[in-house]
């Protein structure tokens, strides 16, 4: 059994050039990757599948896999201007087009491991300033709508 890990060093990557397809492993791979900093809250990259059910006379229901959406990811982070990344997720979301998004985690087997990898592609709706109170941080959020199942890479202990 392996230990447990957090999200902390976890790091989310736009392609700053838009993509159109379902890409495979290798697709992605090839992509030129740029960093988004002050991530603090990344949702989910997966799938949503709808569970329909029939309730029948005799007091049972029956229930069979339905469509299947992927998921909607909010992305929070604290503004800076002066960030590649978040300068391309500004501009992604200012347009009708799909991107690639790489989200790396922090959870490597071993020192010369890898680790774990999704890749999805979607469009990504207009940057938003967050609101709180006087004590919370500054801070902006989008959503990428996915398009595709997430491509996952596990991750692999060194050689």
């Amino acid at each position: 059994m392996s230990d447990g890990r957090t999200n902390i060093a976890s790091k989310l990557y736009i392609c700053a050039t838009p993509q159109d397809g379902n890409l495979t492993k290798t697709e992605y791979e090839a992509l030129t990757w740029v960093l988004i900093t002050g991530v603090g809250t990344c949702g989910e990259f997966g799938t949503d599948e709808n569970i329909s059910e029939y309730q029948l006379e005799d007091g049972n229901t029956l229930k069979a896999k339905g469509f299947m959406n992927m998921k909607n990811v909010d992305v929070e982070f604290v503004p800076d201007y002066d960030d590649a990344g978040q300068d391309a997720l500004r501009a992604a979301g200012d347009t009708y087009t799909s991107y690639a998004f790489k989200r790396e985690k922090n959870d490597k087997p071993d020192a010369g491991g890898t680790n774990s990898i999704f890749y999805a592609i979607g469009k990504v709706k207009k940057v938003t300033p967050v609101d709180g109170t006087g004590d919370d941080f500054i801070r902006h959020m989008t959503t990428i709508a996915q398009e595709y199942a997430p491509v996952f890479v596990e991750p692999a202990a060194g050689a």
